[in-house]
C-alpha cells in the first residue's frame, strides 16, 4: 500500500512542472502559521494535498479498485488527523491575540526519478516558530512540490516546546471508544536544551 501511495504522489508530481528543490518551503510554513494565527481551518487545510490531487494521480496509474479505495480511506483518516491537529495547535496558543512568529523551516528535500520524470519531495519538514516569545517546533512530515508550490502530503506528526511534545496522530481510544488525538509527553527537565 505504501508503494501505491508513493507512486500516486510521484505520478501527480510528474504531471506538473518543478521548481528548485527548496523553493517555497518557508512560504508554506508561513501560510500554515498564518492560518493558525487567524483561526482559519480552511486556509490550514489548503496547505495539504487534496483527495482530488490523489484521485488525479491514481487515474494515471493502473491501480485496482480495492487499492484505490484503501488509499481514499487512508486520505480520509489523514484529513481527520489534520482537523484535530489544527484544534490542538489552537489550544496551545495562549489566546486569540497571541503573536505567532515564523523562525525557520528545515526540510530533507529529495529529487527522485519515477518513470523517467524527476519529482521533488521531502520526507520531513520542521517548522520552527515562537508564540509570544516561546519557541515551538512543528513536525510536518511529508511534502511535495506541485506546479511550483509546496504542499504537505501527509498528516502532521507533532508539536513540541521545551516542556512537552504533543503527537497529533491517533493514540488510542477513550472510554466511549472514540479515537483520541493529541497525546502529550512531558519532557524530563534535566534533558531540556
Amino acid at each position: 500500500m505504501k508503494h501505491i501511495i508513493f507512486a500516486s504522489v510521484l505520478t501527480l508530481a510528474s504531471c506538473l512542472p518543478n521548481a528548485t528543490a527548496d523553493e517555497g518551503i518557508d512560504e508554506l510554513c508561513r501560510e500554515l502559521l498564518d492560518s493558525i494565527a487567524a483561526d482559519d481551518p480552511v486556509a490550514y487545510a489548503q496547505c495539504y494535498t487534496t483527495i482530488r490531487h490523489r484521485k488525479r494521480a491514481m487515474s494515471l496509474l493502473s491501480v485496482s479498485d480495492e487499492d484505490t479505495q484503501r488509499l481514499m480511506d487512508k486520505l480520509r483518516d489523514r484529513n481527520t488527523t489534520i482537523r484535530h491537529s489544527f484544534r490542538i495547535m489552537r489550544e496551545q496558543i495562549a489566546g486569540p491575540k497571541a503573536k505567532i512568529e515564523f523562525i525557520s523551516a528545515e526540510a530533507k528535500v529529495e529529487t527522485e526519478n519515477f518513470g523517467g520524470v524527476r519529482t521533488t519531495l521531502t520526507s520531513q519538514i520542521l517548522c520552527r516558530f515562537r508564540v509570544n516569545g516561546e519557541a515551538w517546533v512543528l513536525n510536518l512530515d511529508d511534502g511535495i512540490l506541485l506546479d511550483g508550490q509546496w504542499f504537505l502530503s501527509d498528516d502532521p506528526s507533532s508539536l513540541e516546546n521545551s516542556m512537552k511534545k504533543i503527537s497529533f496522530r491517533p493514540s488510542g481510544r477513550d472510554k466511549e471508544g472514540n479515537t483520541e488525538y493529541g497525546r502529550v509527553v512531558e519532557k524530563n527537565p534535566t534533558n531540556l536544551p
